[in-house]
């Protein structure tokens, strides 16, 4: 969404507003939007022959993911679906913003960001695809690929988590990078909107 505005200072003054947004003015502007008149509650499901109508019952599903704990403390969550011919690996690890202090804020995200360098392209020439990610509460590798392609992302995998390359040259430039998107961060009303809120 776009806020557009014939004042040129206009950003400024809603930025300004926002930082002046305290707890009673969010409990009020709560009390008034979130009732039960302003209420939507949608259900989706497949039509069968037609549209769908009646009451609907939703039964909850049995997982058939297994939980495996390792000697090495390692957790694994399995799950099967032969409904498509992929394999997803996701390693995540109990890390991420909330656990960095000051001075090595964004390592974590300067992590995800090189430490498949030099090795997603394997995997998007056997149509899959590898990438880092982080967030406040987490940091991993997520892969995706064909079924037939498990052992090379077994393999993948583990000399990412082993043994991963960092090159320096790949960290300097992901440096730049991140400095060019905080002054982008900075710059964006939205932005600053949501972390002042």
């Amino acid at each position: 969404q776009h806020v557009l505005s014939t004042l040129y200072f206009w950003s400024k003054k809603y930025v300004d507003a926002v930082k002046n947004i305290g707890n009673e003015d969010i409990k009020r502007v709560a009390q008034r939007y979130l009732t039960d008149d302003h209420l939507t509650i949608t259900v989706l499901r497949p039509m069968q022959g037609g549209f769908a109508s009646g009451t609907v019952e939703i039964k909850p599903q049995k997982s058939n993911i297994q939980k495996i704990f390792l000697d090495n403390g390692l957790t694994i969550l399995l799950g099967e679906d032969h409904s498509v011919g992929v394999i997803a690996i996701d390693c995540v690890f109990n890390a991420g913003t909330r656990q960095e202090n000051p001075e090595l804020s964004g390592l974590s995200m300067l992590v995800s960001r090189v430490w498949t360098k030099g090795v997603e392209k394997n995997g998007q020439n056997r149509g899959g695809s590898l990438s880092g990610f982080s967030g406040r509460n987490s940091i991993g590798l997520s892969m995706n690929v064909l079924s037939d392609d498990l052992s090379f992302a077994l393999d993948t995998m583990q000399g990412l988590l082993a043994q991963p390359s960092f090159p320096v040259d790949e960290i300097e430039h992901e440096k730049t990078n991140m400095v060019a998107d905080i002054d982008a961060r900075d710059d964006d009303i939205a932005s600053v909107g949501f972390k002042e809120l």
